[in-house]
């Protein structure tokens, strides 16, 4: 018996998930009451696909990024999978061999596999926002951005959140947690000039811009990006 679904999305603290859900998974057949937790049943072998967490039994992370698909939409899902890859718990590969050899039959899994047939290679999305960021995008014809893409400076590197480098064009999405405060304001003042100076056009939205209005995102940013590309 392990935590699964969203009861293990939670141990494992993947974005868009809490503690207090409890949900755990049993062969079937199992007969166990427990209040306050849902209880899954399966016929799929669970031997090799628990692992103790913090000191709790779990399923492991690319079980569990398949079996929240059936409970989440596919945003969260999205959402839980690039914290994932950014916190290294598994990788793009990991996943895709995952639902291979069998997980693809897990309820859920095929959510799981669109947002992987969605995904451009590269580094994981940096937030949250950036996630909402890239979903946005898709609306408008606009060629995919590099995620966390490096720009050689004088002396330093910078890693912004999205660039189109034939366009010489970044953007930024600035969530509360890591651009409030008046050091964290200077720091982005100096990092854009830094890049400005450098040939590149930059632009800035914030999560709340991008989760409010991400049509009038996704318009703005395909503009930018046809302006570049024609000049």
């Amino acid at each position: 018996m392990g935590g699964s679904h969203r009861g293990g999305a939670a141990v494992w603290e993947l974005d868009g998930f809490r503690e207090g859900i409890v949900e755990v998974t049993v062969p079937h057949g199992t007969a166990l009451v427990a209040r306050g937790a849902v209880v899954h049943r399966t016929r799929r072998r669970l031997d090799g696909d628990i692992v103790v967490r913090r000191s709790i039994p779990v399923h492991c992370v690319e079980r569990v990024l398949c079996e929240v698909g059936r409970s989440v939409p596919p945003a969260v899902v999205e959402k839980a999978t690039e914290d994932a890859f950014r916190r290294g718990l598994t990788s793009e590969t990991r996943l895709w061999r995952y639902l291979e050899m069998g997980g693809i039959w897990l309820s859920g899994a095929k959510r799981l596999r669109a947002v992987l047939l969605l995904r451009t290679p590269g580094r994981a999305a940096g937030s949250p926002a950036e996630v909402d960021f890239l979903r946005c995008l898709r609306h408008v014809d606009v060629p995919s951005p590099v995620r966390q893409y490096e720009i050689r400076l004088p002396g330093s590197v910078a890693v912004v959140d999205f660039a189109w480098p034939p366009q010489r064009l970044v953007a930024e999405i600035d969530g509360a947690k890591f651009h409030t405060g008046r050091r964290a304001r200077l720091y982005d003042e100096e990092r854009q000039s830094a890049v400005e100076s450098a040939g590149w056009r930059v632009c800035r939205f914030t999560a709340s811009e991008v989760r409010s209005y991400p049509r009038r995102v996704a318009e703005t940013v395909a503009a930018l990006v046809g302006e570049k590309s024609r000049a």
